[in-house]
């Protein structure tokens, strides 16, 4: 059988690795096996073989053999009594390699390839995962372009040649909603800043240095649990929806309810069976009571076709006074119509007291009767052992700055709902024009201005803790939302422009870069640019030049960047703005001269 794959040159080459095996592993593995490491000298005799060369081109350093080759390799290797050597010899040569061979780039290959061909460089395949094993589709590693670079979050375990490797070929998830077809694969060295490696203790296969592998931080996403207020008695009786068993129990409970209307013998009974009550109208309470009347209308009639669904009730309760609350008034009336074309029964003025099983009560007095109440109003973070307790809001979330950091604890973050952001700087949004702006334009606090800076705002008024020394008289910073020159895959409707109309100099002010920085991270499109007598101006786009810099917590690059990003702005300016004296006035001359010295 042997003669219909190997040709005598195999066999010469079989023999030789034998050979090679003998003299130069056989003898150590008992030291290896028992200290858990293989002596690095090894490598570069294997590589000085060509044995890691087999399926490499010659332009590469390699041999560019057939197949056979590396099956004679992994053949021999297994024969040798030391699983673990094996492990990390065909980790290297054929998990790691073979990508370098099959995707690497030119550049790639010199820098990764070419070493690992002579076995000065050891490689390893970084694909299984603490929670999805080998399964490369439930990947849960992610890799986020930033400007020219990529942010790798995630852990991974069981890797072969994890600890004493030199790179890794990362396999992470870079579409997410592409599924398995958004995977891309990473050259990552190992000592690359933010990884963390970790060797596994094992009972066999001990020279293999098999690895658990941390990119990054330490990321905290546990998420967010229902919030009762303390009332157990809504807590036993009412029906949450924080997760999939949740959901599946509210479904079932409506099922139930349905079941047991078509069998009651009284109206009354068969209407509350009938009647659903959700408490909560933020998204999750608005989006559910939509479901729900959506069912009414089209699915449950079908399923229950002796029911008088006219007779069946959807009640949303909110008690702040609007549904959405913490969205804009347009978005909450047009929830509310939605919901009561819909059919469902919208009381945004409703306080819930108590509910035991049937009966909805209501602080007013009001009652509802019903066996079914899903309460969506209101949530608290998962407790979060360790987390210093200054740092955790009575409803469980967890402080962080504006970098999701939290607060207290270097390198840990928290993400999603179990985050609470404690960054007054911003609150407020732009969108909205200034409340001191004036119909014709002017500014009704400090100095009049002209039409054409309506859409201008002040970092002063915009960022509620910032004393008056930033008023644009004061600081010469002026911010404006923009709709040109945006870059593709960010949002237009965000873009910022910062304009310097004062002294260079406040760009290296700490709050200015922390609100530039916030801005930057939480994904809004920023420029900058400086307002030059007699020169147009030239905007220039940060994201891609500064969030490196941010990411790192580098302020003294970032000042330094920043500082040269604004040089090229007075260079390439070419504006027919006038500032002169403090006073600023608009060619052509149709426009009044202003003074933003004056002040209120």
């Amino acid at each position: 059988m042997n003669d219909m794959y190997f040709t005598e040159e195999h066999q010469l080459f079989r023999k030789s690795l034998q050979d090679f095996l003998q003299k130069e592993v056989v003898p150590h593995i008992e030291k290896w096996e028992s200290s858990g490491s293989i002596d690095r000298f090894i490598w570069e005799k294997f590589g000085g073989m060509g044995y890691f060369g087999l399926s490499t081109p010659e332009s590469y350093d390699g041999l560019d053999l057939d197949l056979f080759y590396t099956i004679i390799l992994l053949e021999e290797l297994q024969k040798i009594n030391s699983g673990g050597f094996a492990a990390a010899i065909w980790a290297h040569a054929y998990l790691a390699m073979t990508h370098l061979n099959k995707e690497a780039n030119h550049e790639q290959k010199i820098k990764y390839l070419q070493p690992s061909v002579m076995g000065q460089k050891i490689g390893c395949l970084c694909v299984t995962e603490p929670f999805g094993g080998s399964d490369v589709a439930g990947i849960r590693t992610r890799a986020e372009k930033r400007g020219d670079s990529y942010i790798l979050n995630g852990s991974k375990t069981f890797i072969t040649n994890g600890v004493y490797c030199d790179y890794m070929i990362v396999a992470a998830k870079t579409t997410p909603d592409q599924g398995n077809k958004g995977m891309s694969l990473f050259i990552v060295d190992r000592t690359t800043e933010g990884v963390n490696v970790s060797k596994l203790d094992k009972l066999g296969w001990r020279a293999s240095d098999t690895g658990e592998i941390a990119f990054d931080k330490i990321v905290i996403a546990v998420g967010a649990d229902t919030n009762y207020f303390n009332n157990s008695q809504i807590e036993q009786h009412a029906l949450p929806m924080k997760s999939v068993q949740e959901s599946l129990q509210m479904r079932n409970r409506i099922l139930e309810c349905m079941e047991a209307a078509l069998i009651s013998e009284s109206e009354e009974d068969r209407e509350a069976y009938m009647t659903i009550v959700v408490v909560g109208g933020g998204p999750t309470g608005t989006e559910v009571s939509g479901a729900l009347s959506e069912m009414k209308r089209y699915v449950l009639p079908k399923d229950y076709p002796e029911l008088d669904f006219s007779k069946m009730a959807i009640h949303l309760l909110e008690a702040s006074g609007k549904l959405l609350n913490g969205m804009s008034s347009k978005s909450s009336e047009a929830a509310e119509r939605f919901l009561s074309d819909m059919g469902v029964k919208v009381n945004s003025s409703a306080l819930v007291e108590s509910f035991d099983g049937k009966t909805v009560t209501m602080k007013d007095g009001k009652q509802l009767k019903t066996h079914t109440l899903i309460w969506a109003a209101g949530i608290k973070g998962n407790p979060v052992k360790g987390i210093q307790p200054d740092n955790i809001l009575p409803n469980g979330r967890v402080k962080t700055n504006l970098f999701n950091e939290v607060i207290g604890h270097p390198d840990i973050y928290a993400i999603g709902d179990i985050a609470f952001i404690e960054d007054p700087k911003l609150v407020k949004l732009p969108g909205v024009k200034c409340k001191h702006l004036k119909r014709s334009g002017g500014c009704g606090i400090y100095q009049t201005r002209p039409r054409t800076w309506q859409e201008w705002y002040c970092m002063w008024r915009f960022m509620p803790l910032l004393d008056k020394s930033w008023r644009p008289d004061q600081k010469g910073v002026l911010i404006k939302r923009i709709f040109e020159k945006i870059p593709a895959g960010y949002e237009k409707k965000l873009a910022l422009n910062f304009e310097i109309i004062g002294k260079k100099s406040v760009i290296h002010d700490i709050n200015f870069i922390e609100v530039l920085a916030g801005y930057i991270v939480q994904g809004f499109p920023c420029f900058i640019s400086y307002a030059k007598p007699k020169r147009t101006l030239q905007m220039v786009f940060l994201n891609e030049k500064l969030l490196p810099f941010i990411e790192s917590r580098n302020i003294k690059v970032l000042k330094e960047k920043l500082s040269s990003v604004l040089e090229s702005c007075v260079k390439s300016s070419t504006n027919k703005m006038i500032i002169k004296d403090g006073k600023v006035s608009m060619m052509p001359r149709t426009y009044k001269s202003y003074n933003y010295n004056k002040g209120q």
